[in-house]
């Protein structure tokens, strides 16, 4: 996916890249590019995904606010799992590395679609209308959505990749600590901002701050229903 204009001096590292291949075709440098429809840009910012997503959602909220006047309320929700939540739920878990900013811009719209489906004012509070339709905001979903991912991982649930991501602590450890008893991950690598935003850092770290309880629950389904009543 890498091509850059010609320059007069290259490294030898800039020339590999220049001259990489994939099956017979040389691969050329993107500024951004759409796989199985997330926009992956070249910084893995997420810019272009969460403007994608929020262009999207605007366009069928204002639709919504167009036609409530029409429908009860039981069907504008329907509308809106139907024709709305797919675009915020799908791949989240790849994109929700973004800045915290652009976490912010999706949170903005729910609270926008609980005002509309409920005929709400400003003056209304966001978390009394989530909890009268039963939402989580955006982040309490996605950090749902990241546990359940880590038990998942953990108990043989997902592809060899995904399980190499994670590993008790007690395994990298030898000498006695407070934490092999616990079932805490290992944390591994630096302190950097790139670090901090992957799926393994975040999802160690969300995991490590759960009750012992919840770690070892006894299954799937019981893992989520510890996990709903927690958030």
């Amino acid at each position: 996916m890498l091509i850059c204009p010609k320059q007069k001096q290259r490294t030898l590292s800039e020339t590999d890249t220049l001259n990489a291949y994939f099956d017979g075709n040389r691969l050329k440098e993107t500024q951004q590019e759409k796989l199985l429809g997330v926009r992956v840009d070249s910084n893995l910012t997420w810019q272009d995904q969460i403007d994608y997503v929020c262009k999207t959602v605007s366009t069928r909220l204002a639709l919504l606010r167009r036609i409530k006047q029409f429908i009860d309320i039981p069907t504008r929700i329907l509308f809106f799992n139907g024709y709305i939540l797919p675009f915020l739920n799908y791949c989240n878990l790849v994109w929700s590395s973004c800045t915290r900013s652009k976490v912010i811009r999706i949170e903005k719209l729910l609270k926008s679609a609980a005002r509309i489906i409920l005929d709400a004012t400003y003056d209304e509070r966001s978390e009394d209308l989530f909890s009268k339709l039963g939402w989580k905001t955006f982040s309490q979903s996605l950090k749902q959505k990241r546990l359940i991912m880590v038990y998942k991982s953990l108990n043989g649930h997902t592809p060899p990749y995904m399980r190499d991501m994670f590993e008790y602590t007690h395994s990298v450890h030898d000498h006695g600590l407070r934490s092999t008893s616990s079932l805490a991950l290992y944390m591994s690598g630096d302190r950097t901002d790139f670090n901090n935003k992957r799926f393994s850092y975040i999802g160690a770290k969300e995991w490590n701050d759960l009750p012992n309880n919840i770690k070892s629950a006894a299954n799937l389904n019981r893992f989520k229903a510890l996990i709903k009543d927690t958030l």
